[in-house]
């Protein structure tokens, strides 16, 4: 690619040509989905453009032309397009995708240069960028950034970003992608986890490093370095480069040699000292499960043949680290004063995160700062229900009807409670909405469980506190 063009490049006429042959998010899942046997194409430019920029075909040169009226000559200088005789090629792959176009590398060369490969916008990008807490951060990390889409979107809405990635290919590839969107300046920086930004600090971080814990490292996109655990070489790091009160969210996998201590790795790495944490497993597998569930993706390996000899390969490597187990989930960590200090850790199946999450995160930290500094009895505090909470209802058919056999909440984002509720905490909640303070409920409460209300209070009171770090209570004196 030509970077000094690409810095002057402004893409409006390539924009416009993708328009006009109808290569948009809705087109291109219509042909993901029907695949390109049945979809049938509404136009010539439409299958020229499909054939150049989503499946990695060439074509005629003068059908380029045609498809591209306005861009092709400048396609060619940039060097995202290469003649090659009358025939033609795209370097890249060009998604429509919510935000606007990106560029990503197409599938067949992980199969030729895994080495600097580059995803497009994966899925486990999303989902780290939903574990953001609800706040307003001036600047940003975004580390391991690949093809910069979530340091994009957070330029896009008004911070000052700082994008890094081992793989120079995929800060080229950030490059295009910020010319395409058309955003704000990001200071690109390449080199190995946080080398190229010491001695610099962030209100936020936000980190999608390769995590896939395989015996190789042959994908730089997706496996961690051979031999180096990414908790171990990040989550010491991360709070150095932090502003006070400044957040860093991090996705993870690690291995485990006992289901009973499925957290030790990340939680030996997480600094004692200036930090608040949350660790929170979502998934564990087997290591046979595990190497069957990264190696189906993988399009190196779908023939059984490959993928075989590759899966006993990962199996072997585990059973020499006497692996149990490989954990997923993700990392919350928030710089604090000393003293300020607490590590949260929790462990349920959670398979995608919902848009309440960030702000869910936010509120569990703020209730943790605020409980720390609360000085008094949890009995006297007004509190409120936050919104979004959710109640399930299991009922059995007895002699006069249905009879409520067990109920269930939900935290607004199923994220930190999601579990069975009796009616005692039921009570509670109420108080919350109704805006008492728990004290004058506790005969009532007393009443349910044929106790005295003064030898029950204490253990209500634990109950208080558990709902606001499971944050389906604020305080009313905090507004959120």
């Amino acid at each position: 690619m030509n970077h000094d063009l690409l810095g002057r490049w402004s893409p409006g006429r390539f924009l416009g040509d993708l328009a006009s042959g109808r290569y948009t998010e809705n087109e291109l899942e219509a042909f993901r989905c029907l695949d390109a046997i049945q979809f049938r194409p509404r136009s010539e430019a439409q299958e020229q453009l499909l054939r150049l920029f989503f499946s990695g075909e060439s074509c005629a040169r003068e059908s380029a032309e045609e498809a591209l009226p306005t861009s092709f000559d400048e396609l060619v200088d940039l060097g995202i397009l290469e003649e090659k005789g009358e025939r033609v090629r795209s370097h890249y792959r060009i998604r429509a995708y919510p935000e606007g176009y990106l560029a990503e590398d197409f599938p067949k060369r992980l199969l030729d240069s895994p080495e600097d490969f580059v995803m497009g916008v994966a899925p486990t990008s999303r989902m780290v960028r939903k574990l953001i807490p609800d706040i307003e951060p001036d600047s940003v990390l975004d580390l391991c950034c690949g093809g910069g889409w979530i340091g994009l979107t957070e330029a896009l809405a008004g911070r000052e970003v700082t994008a890094c990635d081992l793989n120079p290919r995929a800060l080229q590839i950030a490059e295009l992608n910020q010319r395409l969107l058309g955003g704000p300046e990001i200071s690109w920086r390449q080199g190995a986890w946080l080398e190229p930004v010491a001695g610099e600090r962030f209100d936020l971080i936000v980190a999608n490093p390769p995590f896939v814990q395989s015996p190789g490292g042959s994908s730089v996109a997706l496996d961690t370095p051979e031999q180096e655990n990414v908790a171990t070489a990040l989550l010491p790091q991360l709070a150095e480069h932090l502003n006070p009160g400044g957040f860093a969210c991090m996705l993870l996998d690690w291995q485990f040699a006992s289901s009973d201590r499925w957290q030790a790795i990340p939680a030996a790495a997480i600094p004692d000292s200036g930090v608040q944490s949350l660790l929170f497993e979502v998934q564990r597998k087997s290591p046979e499960e595990y190497a069957h569930h990264w190696l189906g993706q993988d399009p190196r390996f779908q023939d059984d043949d490959a993928r075989r000899p590759e899966i006993r390969r990962w199996v072997e490597y585990y059973e020499r680290r006497r692996t149990r187990g490989i954990s997923s989930g993700f990392v919350i960590l928030r710089k604090c004063e000393v003293g300020e200090e607490f590590h949260f850790e929790e462990s349920r199946g959670i398979t995608h995160f919902l848009p309440q999450t960030g702000e869910e995160i936010g509120r569990f930290f703020r209730n943790q700062g605020w409980l720390r500094n609360h000085s008094g009895s949890l009995l006297d505090v007004n509190f409120t229900r936050v919104n979004g909470i959710r109640k399930t209802e299991g009922a059995v058919m007895g002699r006069e009807g249905w009879e409520t056999d067990t109920m269930q909440i939900t935290s607004p984002a199923c994220l930190l409670y999601d579990g069975h509720i009796d009616p005692a905490l039921l009570r509670i909640l109420e108080a919350a909405s109704e805006g008492i303070p728990v004290r004058s409920v506790l005969d009532e409460l007393a009443g349910m469980v044929g106790a005295d209300s003064q030898a029950i209070a204490p253990q209500v009171e634990e109950l208080v506190r558990e709902l606001l770090i499971r944050t389906l209570i604020i305080p009313v004196e905090r507004k959120d």
